[in-house]
């Protein structure tokens, strides 16, 4: 009993899968629709874990590294 999470961890993730499994299953969505469908709710998931404060400062910082950069003279693949 010990590994359990407690209550507090528990109810923003319950909310958080309720409403991902509602949206889900209420937004009907078949053949190409269904590939607006998927990511829309995955990033609308993953939005509502950033808002809850689940993410840290260095999970965040990963994620943004994750990224393609968008420096300035980047367009080409090349610096120069």
């Amino acid at each position: 009993m010990g590994d359990f999470p407690p209550p507090e961890d528990l109810c923003p993730e319950f909310l958080i899968f309720s409403a991902a499994y509602c949206s889900a299953f209420f937004w009907p969505a078949a053949g190409l629709l269904l590939l607006v469908k998927l990511p829309v709710i995955g990033l609308a998931i993953i939005l509502a874990y950033y808002l809850s404060g689940e993410f840290n400062a260095r999970e965040i910082a990963l994620a943004v590294s994750l990224l393609p950069s968008r420096r300035p003279g980047n367009e080409n693949g090349g610096g120069t």
